[in-house]
């Protein structure tokens, strides 16, 4: 079954998503039974072909999650239309430059009956090509019929011997195992070892892993960071540094299962200070953007202190701020921070030291530097084709 209604959620979305999943089911006749979601029980589908043709919800309560996000950019193509609906946040919610072209609508009664409509003829237009997708069907089970008694084209094992240029049979071969026939090289690879006198291919055809992504040194900077200003090191803590924390570390070629046991977050922050001094000019951007995640959520922890102590303790929190604010944008300059993003953060960054809802501003300010960093991200995906993605150093 291909959907009609793709809606695109985080799992701690289950609940709104179920309302707004029963809405649509009621309010547009022949719905049911075409609607498809990311986990909500019963209705869960996944892979690109559950976007081809569909209007595309992606469900915001309060923020934009990047999962949500990378959804929706991979509907974008094929979707018949992507949008943004809005439970809770409304203009506060930061959305991705990649999305901003995407119809972003507040929960209300326009936005529901408008949604409804775009459903309804969705749903007619599948309708009528019924017949029409039947008859070419059966002319296309007609065709496999005719074509069955003949041999299909033989090619060349993926783990033949290769004296030279890989040729276009080889070539093929690459291509139905699911490695992308550009990403192939036209020279044997260098991985190569010497059997029944010539090289013979050893490598996997699963391309090697890649490096960390500007968001995810983001992310992984301020999980660290967060940690080390908590002061300890304890199993809940590790928890949280299993997750983007540890995957970063594994890009940059680091072993988390061994330095999982490190005697304090700050051995830790030594342990990404050296693989981070290791990295060829090429990928030093990461280590910056690691340090404008780290040094930023450093910041914002430093403003939501407790500063109502004696006036040297004062002092030195005062200092602290000092330097975490300079090294922030000092990384953020390394990495050309967009116009528009500078002046969101420094208009939230004026007001973070707030006595009321300080942590609700750190959250913002984290956000509004993730999103950068997403953009950085699909502007690389974009411009590179994937054979001059960077490699991970482990390899």
């Amino acid at each position: 079954m291909r959907p009609d209604l793709y809606v695109s959620h985080v799992t701690s979305d289950i609940e709104p998503v179920s309302l707004v999943v029963d809405y649509f089911e009621a309010a547009v006749p022949g719905l049911d039974g075409h609607v498809a979601c990311t986990s909500l029980p019963g209705y869960t589908q996944s892979g690109p072909q559950v976007f081809e043709g569909a209007t595309v919800i992606g469900v915001v309560d309060g923020f934009l999650s990047e999962d949500v996000a990378n959804e929706l950019l991979l509907a974008a193509d094929s979707a018949k239309h992507t949008v943004l609906l809005i439970l809770r946040g409304g203009p506060a919610v930061q959305v991705p430059d990649a999305l901003a072209h995407m119809h972003q609508l507040e929960l209300h009664d326009g936005a529901l009956a408008m949604l409804s409509e775009d459903l309804t003829h969705v749903v007619a237009a599948r309708q009528r090509s019924s017949d029409a997708a039947q008859a070419a069907r059966e002319e296309l089970l007609s065709h496999a019929a005719h074509i069955s008694s003949v041999p299909p084209v033989q090619a060349a094992p993926v783990a033949a011997v290769a004296e030279g240029p890989i040729t276009d049979s080889e070539r093929t071969a690459y291509r139905v195992f699911g490695r992308p026939a550009e990403s192939v090289s036209d020279t044997p690879p260098s991985d190569t070892v010497a059997v029944g006198g010539g090289p013979q291919r050893t490598s996997s055809l699963v391309p090697k892993p890649r490096g960390p992504s500007a968001l995810l040194s983001v992310s992984a900077g301020g999980a660290l960071s967060d940690v080390v200003f908590g002061g300890s090191l304890g199993e809940a803590e590790l928890i949280v540094l299993d997750g983007e924390f540890a995957e970063f570390l594994h890009g940059l070629g680091g072993d988390w299962f061994q330095l999982r046991s490190a005697p304090d977050a700050g051995t830790l922050a030594e342990a990404v200070d050296q693989l981070l001094g290791a990295l060829p000019a090429s990928r030093a951007e990461l280590g910056h953007w690691y340090e404008a995640g780290y040094q930023l959520t450093h910041f914002c922890c430093l403003c939501a202190s407790d500063a109502s102590g004696e006036a040297g303790l004062r002092s030195q929190l005062a200092q602290a701020r000092g330097r975490a604010w300079n090294a922030f944008w000092n990384a953020a300059a390394e990495v050309a921070l967009p116009d528009h993003t500078t002046t969101a953060l420094s208009a939230l960054l004026e007001d973070v030291d707030a006595p009321s809802g300080a942590r609700i501003e750190i959250a913002q300010c984290v956000e509004v530097l993730r999103n950068a960093a997403f953009d950085r991200d699909h502007a690389r995906r974009s411009e590179a084709p994937p054979s001059d993605a960077l490699e991970s150093s482990a390899s």
